[in-house]
């Protein structure tokens, strides 16, 4: 009986060594970019071509009228669509309406995945 008991006991941690070394990164403390995904909806108070970067002023507060800004940052990989046409960062102009997906990288930089401009109406 206390052989099978250490039997299965020394299974069970040879079993788990190897995942722990298989799949590292699921142990690890790192958050991964998807589980950083956010979304913003907004207007967009400026763009800085120079260093491909647009400001989104959302309203934080419906109550007091109160809005907050967020510097999101287009890089090579970054989609942007207005009426599902695609467009470059130079085309988007200060009071659109943007819907922007991005995440947050180790430095704090927060890269946009994907920009959505909404169709004036």
């Amino acid at each position: 009986m206390k052989r099978s008991i250490k039997f299965i006991f020394c299974l069970f941690l040879i079993v788990s060594m190897l995942i722990v070394i298989r799949f590292p990164s699921a142990f690890s403390q790192e958050e991964k970019a998807g589980a950083l995904a956010k979304e913003i909806s907004g207007d967009i108070d400026s763009v800085d071509l120079k260093n491909s970067a647009i400001v989104i002023k959302q309203l934080k507060d419906e109550k007091s009228l109160t809005y907050e800004t967020i510097t999101v940052y287009v890089d090579n990989s970054t989609s942007i669509e207005n009426d599902y046409e695609t467009i470059t960062i130079a085309e988007i102009k200060a009071g659109d309406r943007v819907t922007v997906d991005y995440a947050t990288d180790k430095a704090g930089k927060n890269i946009a995945s994907n920009i959505r401009v909404k169709p004036k109406e």
